[in-house]
């Protein structure tokens, strides 16, 4: 069984997946008349830009650390005689049990059936307050409370 981060040429292979699909976003989008390819490019570039320094990031893992800092790590040097925060290598989060992953994803299992046979409304009501109080735990005034709150808005 391999280590959790041995991945990298999947995680190479997603992020240049993404870029190809904003990058036929914005192509789609050039032939629109002015006012409608404006949301799209306005979206598009960005999300391109950031995707493709991750791209970077991914290849070359000493600038993406270089950047980790913050953005008072780059201005250090003209600092003079005061000294910028230390940065420290940021821990990466620990990916929760596979238990927890399954339990997640039967919940979310119950919401999309319950949606597709009584629909949104009568779901929502009858899943929220299910598992507020199922698993997260809430007291149940308080569970009364959001449903409440959830019946107005939905209404």
């Amino acid at each position: 069984m391999k280590p959790v981060g041995s991945s990298k040429f999947g995680t190479l292979i997603f992020h240049l997946f993404l870029l190809a699909t904003v990058l036929g976003m914005i192509s789609a989008s050039l032939v629109l008349p002015f006012r409608a390819r404006q949301l799209p490019l306005l979206i598009g570039l960005p999300t391109a830009l950031l995707l493709l320094l991750s791209v970077l990031g991914e290849l070359k893992p000493g600038l993406a650390r270089r950047f980790q800092g913050g953005i008072g790590g780059l201005f250090v040097q003209g600092m003079g005689d005061r000294r910028g925060a230390v940065v420290s290598s940021l821990a990466e989060p620990e990916l929760p049990p596979f238990r927890c992953l399954l339990i997640g994803g039967a919940w979310f299992c119950l919401l999309l059936a319950l949606v597709l046979y009584v629909g949104f409304l009568a779901a929502t009501l009858l899943f929220v307050p299910c598992f507020l109080l199922v698993l997260a735990r809430y007291p149940w005034w308080r569970v009364f409370v959001y449903s409440a709150i959830l019946f107005v808005v939905e209404s």
